[in-house]
């Protein structure tokens, strides 16, 4: 601006442009060069005159080169006059600055008059301001409560992050309601009331602290602890802050916890929970049932309060040892209830470990195993039984074998006339120590249910009643006795001979339990639902001490003194009913008495006859017969030979059944009885060949015999004749007189 020949008014232009002590600049704002600066702009950017008068703006302002060029037009143009950027000194030092721009017409140019402020303090406190804001809103917002700012009217004012998340709101959509409005019907109007206590500093009601619900658009009602305060304004005015913390998960935590609580409390295992000196401080309701004791009774106590001498010290010291070392402990061992009763639990204590690592308490968890133990006791007797059975079984085929040749001789020496005296009674000895011995083996193969039983239908009410009036001649004038007789039919499928030996045998046994007297009580019912029939047979006798009553129905076990009885009775009994399918039950108290009971399958009635009783056929006339004798063992082979042509039979003799089959090839429409063992060597067993030669001569007279049969032969024709080895010879001869012959032979 200064030059030769310039006006007044462009020398005061010049006076104020270079005296005032504001920045001012002048700038082309076609190429943004600088065309003049006054001292104040030299003194504030640090260049001389002549260097800012060399540069342009675009040297001074940081902004990008095109939005300056695009500020300066907009400034030429008016459409724009106050600006705010940063320009650099020549130090480097950026300065925020406001310039107020606008276009002077100079010499025929279009200029930018811009006076420049230097604003870097004013941003600087906008910009800690903002940050403070800006912080504070991190916090209002990062806050993990919802926080929700009502005015004193109640309107929201403003809310954080969480309490948009909390209450299911936008920011815009909360800010059009009321407080109120956040909660659930059931507690609008207690909100009410606590914010207008706050509001006028009154008692708040419900406390600081509430636990209300505030309700989401979508109808979820969530529980929050709720606090709240007043907040005075600089004008004097308050607003109102509520705090809101969701309580859902620990609502759900809490739920749980008594879920928990209650399925333990519930839980059909007893728990029990000491603390690290054995002081009881917690049992379940189980726990209780199992011991008998209520909680009141055992909190406080130590477990020692239920220890039995039945377990020994070593193993509570190991418990003990184990858990306080922080490890689990398992095992058994004998407790004692409330009443004195002994009972067997499984136990499992663990240590409940605190955050030092060291137990805090012991939580102990037991299950009642009194009566598994005696199952499995059972089953163990069971298969000791079973083992013995086995053992009858394997050796009585051999060994009735053996009794059958010994009976068998005997009987025929008997038959001879020229035994003196003395012989005679020595060979009568002799056979007696085999019908002995036979009876001995019976009642082995009964108890080991081996024996071949020959079922029918029979009313076991009507059988018990008719073994009464033999009961009364084998009992003393001391003993009653009752029989009890069913209502209604008791129809079963058995051994009418094993089942009174069973009855015959428990009435002995009672007999010898009532020495001095008693009552003998007998009694025949249906029972579960018509299922079953079941015999009782109860005595007032000196009963069965408890630590005999487990032994009672093994072999050979016996109570009587002196070595009296063989010790099978009782076996007998339970071999017989469970080899017809019952069960034996047996309640017995010492000095009181015992009661059996025999379960037997019920059957249904018979269509015909009452009493089934089979015809016999009648006796044939005294001709010789032809026998086709089966038997592997010679020496039995060559004693019933004998016995069968001293009976007057002609006999053909086969030592296994495919030898018999050849034999009968040729003797076909000859023989007229077939005695066959039954368990003979090669592939047919005796009880097969009896079948299949009856295929071929429907009329031929079949005995079956055996020592033992290894169930071969059971459930045999009707018309098979079955001998249990050993027999007599009047049994055969019996059996003999039935078979008819198909053509007369001279003797």
């Amino acid at each position: 601006m200064s030059g030769p020949g310039a006006s007044e008014g462009r020398r005061l232009l010049e006076a104020l442009f270079h005296a005032h002590s504001g920045v001012k600049l002048l700038i082309d704002p076609a190429d943004g060069r600088i065309v003049d600066a006054n001292p104040a702009a030299v003194a504030f950017y640090g260049w001389s005159r002549e260097q800012l008068l060399a540069m342009r703006i675009t040297d001074i302002n940081a902004a990008p080169r095109g939005e300056v060029s695009a500020n300066l037009a907009r400034a030429a143009s008016r459409d724009t006059n106050r600006f705010e950027f940063r320009h650099r000194l020549a130090t480097g030092e950026i300065r925020d600055v406001g310039v107020d721009s606008s276009p002077v017409e100079i010499d025929g140019r279009t200029l930018l008059f811009s006076i420049v402020h230097d604003i870097t303090d004013r941003k600087e406190a906008e910009r800690k301001l903002m940050n403070a804001q800006a912080y504070q809103r991190a916090l209002f917002d990062g806050s993990q409560d919802a926080i929700v700012v009502a005015s004193e009217d109640g309107r929201i004012i403003d809310l954080n992050r969480r309490a948009q998340e909390l209450l299911g709101r936008t920011r815009e959509e909360a800010l059009r309601l009321s407080h109120a409005d956040l909660y659930d019907d059931a507690d609008r109007e207690l909100a009410r009331a606590r914010f207008h206590a706050r509001a006028v500093g009154a008692p708040v009601p419900g406390g600081e602290l509430a636990v209300l619900r505030v309700r989401r658009p979508d109808g979820t009602r969530v529980p929050v602890e709720i606090a709240g305060s007043s907040l005075a304004l600089g004008d004097g005015s308050h607003v109102m802050l509520a705090h809101f913390r969701d309580l859902s998960q620990r609502v759900a935590a809490e739920a749980e916890v008594q879920r928990l609580s209650q399925i333990i409390e519930q839980s059909p295992v007893a728990i029990l929970v000491t603390d690290v000196k054995g002081a009881i401080t917690w049992v379940n309701a189980a726990f209780c049932a199992l011991t008998g004791y209520s909680v009141d009774e055992v909190i406080g106590q130590n477990p020692r309060l239920f220890k039995s001498a039945d377990t020994p010290g070593d193993v509570h010291a190991h418990l003990w040892a184990t858990i306080a070392a922080g490890r689990t402990w398992r095992g058994e061992i004998v407790n004692r209830r409330k009443n004195g009763e002994a009972y067997r639990e499984a136990m499992v204590v663990s240590p409940l470990i605190g955050h030092d690592g060291r137990p805090t308490h012991y939580v102990a968890i037991k299950e009642d195993i009194t009566e598994r133990r005696a199952l499995e006791e059972n089953l163990r007797r069971a298969q000791r039984l079973e083992a013995v059975g086995q053992l009858a079984g394997g050796v009585a085929h051999d060994f009735n074998n053996l009794l059958a040749v010994q009976q068998m001789n005997t009987s025929l020496l008997l038959r001879r006339r020229d035994l003196t005296p003395e012989a005679r009674e020595l060979v009568q000895e002799l056979e007696q120590g085999a019908l002995l011995a036979a009876d001995v083996t019976r009642k082995l193969l009964a108890f080991s249910r081996k024996q071949s039983l020959q079922k029918r239908l029979v009313s076991l009410d009507a059988l018990v009643a008719d073994m009464v009036k033999l009961l009364t001649r084998v009992l003393p004038e001391t003993i009653a006795l009752e029989h009890a007789r069913a209502p209604g039919p008791t129809w079963v499928n058995v051994d009418a001979g094993a089942a009174e030996q069973a009855v015959m045998n428990l009435v002995l046994n009672a007999r010898d339990a009532m020495a001095t007297g008693g009552r003998l009580r007998l009694e025949t019912r249906l029972t579960d639902n018509g299922r079953t029939v079941t015999l009782t047979v109860s005595d007032t006798g000196h009963g069965i001490e408890p630590a005999d009553l487990p032994h009672i129905f093994e072999p050979f076990f016996s109570t009587r003194p002196g070595g009296r009885g063989t010790g099978l009775g009782l076996a007998t009994v339970y071999g017989i009913v469970t080899q017809h399918g019952g069960v034996v039950e047996v309640d017995s108290t010492p000095r009181v008495g015992t009661t059996f009971r025999l379960r037997f399958p019920a059957s249904a009635p018979p269509a015909d006859d009452p009493t089934l009783v089979p015809t016999s056929r009648a006796p044939s006339a005294p001709h010789r017969r032809l026998v086709l004798l089966v038997e592997d063992s010679p020496d039995v082979r060559r004693a019933f030979s004998r016995m069968l042509s001293t009976l007057g039979c002609d006999v053909v003799e086969a030592h296994h059944a495919a030898d018999a089959l050849e034999k009968w090839s040729g003797l076909r429409d000859a023989v007229d009885v077939l005695f066959t063992d039954v368990v003979m060597p090669g592939e047919l067993s005796g009880v097969q060949l009896a079948r299949r030669l009856r295929g071929e001569r429907p009329d031929l007279f079949v005995i079956i015999a055996s020592g033992y049969s290894g169930g071969q032969a059971h459930d045999l024709e009707p018309d098979f004749y079955f001998l249990s080895k050993p027999f007599t010879s009047e049994a055969l001869a019996q059996l003999l007189t039935q078979a008819p012959v198909r053509a007369p032979r001279p003797a």
